[in-house]
């Protein structure tokens, strides 16, 4: 059976949500017990095609392994690369990430 991309990078999106969820036992720092909903979060870029915005999600990951980032569609053509944070103590900690990883922040 034959995988279209768009397909792939869809099935790649569901999977990194679910594992968003249920935890996948990488590093990532965990949340506590606040709901993904209830989370901060800060728009970093926005890109006109899913593969560009995970594929800025892994490079920056890579840079920086304690960010906490994810990717959303928008709206027809957006996908928005967000760092979520907990709380103020976390935002400055990831922005001071950001800036290290040579991602200007404002």
């Amino acid at each position: 059976m034959r995988v279209t991309s768009g397909a792939s990078w869809y099935s790649g999106y569901i999977l990194r949500h679910l594992n968003y969820v249920l935890g996948d036992g990488k590093a990532a720092r965990p949340i506590g017990d606040a709901l993904y909903s209830e989370l901060g979060q800060s728009t970093l870029v926005t890109f006109g095609e899913p593969y560009r915005a995970a594929a800025f999600v892994e490079s920056l990951e890579q840079q920086a392994p304690d960010l906490n980032l994810d990717w959303f569609r928008r709206g027809t053509g957006q996908f928005e690369v967000v760092m979520t944070y907990a709380d103020r103590q976390e935002f400055d900690a990831s922005a001071r990430q950001l800036r290290s990883a040579g991602f200007r922040v404002e």
